[in-house]
């Protein structure tokens, strides 16, 4: 980690614990991100093929390490003159980090303040180390994949580039933040049955296009909106329109195994509550198969309502969200029913002929509204040279 990388060579003694066969299956169901049943079956699957490759980029710590007796020593910076090397590239690629966060306030990086790095010897936020249970080698591991997939991808500074395909992504995907619940947590809603693949096709926005759209909304989500480092988020899932024949589509499939690994490894510990509405009859006949699988804790986050089930979904609904969040979520799915789920033809052109929020006879509240209006302005910046030039 930058923060120690003065030290020659750190050790640690680590016991090594047991991974259960079950446990990418613990870290990707308590995301509820997605359709549950979805979610299931690309985990009996296995691994999703995007594991961002480790990169011992801030750290030279080896995959495996010494053993005895069942304790693993790991050794950072076994090679003193080569660490030497990596700390001078690290210390100029920081510098210029740096330099280029007090030019753009929109450059974000994994580590926040107060998220409990800055007191770590390893320099790990709190959040990483909760979610392998305090298996501190482990943690140090996933943040060091997380390090190198936010790198790889130019995470950092995802929201000070533009973002043109902004709405025609918001129309492939359905989705909003529709404000705070009354314990001040973020309310997010999706409908993943109203997926539009052929908007996507028609409109060419490819599966990386929608997941790097789904980077940008979430960190402008925990850097802009809730900064504080250990904040969760409500989640909510409209079910309806899913159905069992989604997982004969590969391409559909395929996006929900990288989404799933991206939140999974790089978003730990940032579900506060996840209410799924308008399920299938079949998915919680599929669910009571898995939860025992589940951790308490997980089991608690979770609930889930079947389509008829109309009374007692609405009151959930209020008591977690309030009267507000309630009224938001409503709203928003009359006018996402109409005119949110515009094709993405629709949305491209809207886009073309003016970079705008929707039109107002459509839903938008205030926490969608700024994002549109952030992005907008990204990307009226990003047009201003070329608008120079033109003038010339």
């Amino acid at each position: 980690h930058p923060r120690h990388h003065h030290a020659s060579q750190i050790t640690h003694h680590i016991a090594l614990q047991h991974i259960p066969t079950s446990s990418i299956m613990r870290s990707i169901l308590p995301l509820a991100s997605l359709p549950l049943l979805v979610v299931l079956c690309l985990a009996i699957q296995g691994k999703s093929a995007v594991a961002a490759p480790f990169i011992r980029r801030h750290a030279n710590v080896p995959r495996g390490g010494s053993t005895n007796d069942g304790v693993v020593t790991v050794t950072v910076g076994s090679d003193a003159t080569q660490q030497e090397d990596d700390n001078d590239n690290d210390n100029n690629g920081d510098d210029n980090n740096a330099d280029a966060s007090k030019d753009d306030p929109f450059i974000f990086s994994l580590f926040q303040p107060g998220d409990g790095s800055e007191s770590d010897r390893d320099g790990i936020p709190n959040r990483f180390l909760r979610m392998q249970k305090g298996n501190r080698m482990k943690a140090l591991t996933a943040m060091q994949d997380t390090l190198a997939w936010r790198e790889e991808f130019g995470v950092d500074s995802i929201l000070s580039q533009p973002h043109p395909k902004f709405l025609q992504c918001k129309s492939i995907l359905p989705h909003a933040f529709l404000g705070r619940d009354p314990t001040d947590h973020v309310i997010f809603a999706q409908r993943p049955g109203m997926t539009d693949l052929d908007g996507a096709h028609t409109n060419d926005v490819s599966t990386q296009d929608l997941l790097r759209h789904y980077v940008y909304v979430l960190e402008y989500c925990w850097n802009v909106v809730e900064p504080r480092p250990d904040q969760t988020m409500t989640s909510i899932l409209d079910m309806q329109g899913v159905q069992f024949s989604l997982l004969r589509q590969r391409e559909l499939v395929g996006f929900i195994k990288q989404f799933v690994n991206m939140m999974s490894k790089h978003y730990p510990q940032r579900s506060h509550k996840t209410l799924m509405l308008n399920a299938p009859r079949w998915f919680g006949t599929l669910f009571s198969l898995f939860k025992p699988l589940l951790r308490e804790s997980t089991k608690a986050k979770i609930q889930i309502f079947s389509a008829s089930q109309t009374a007692q979904q609405r009151d959930v609904l209020v008591e977690i969200l309030g009267e507000e969040g309630f009224a938001a979520w409503e709203q928003w799915c009359r006018t996402d029913s109409s005119d949110e789920t515009e094709t993405a033809a629709e949305a491209s052109a809207d886009s073309e002929s003016s970079s705008a929020p929707p039109t107002s006879t459509s839903y938008i509240s205030t926490m969608e509204q700024a994002l549109h209006q952030f992005c907008e302005d990204q990307l009226a910046q990003s047009q201003q040279p070329m608008l120079q030039v033109v003038a010339q």
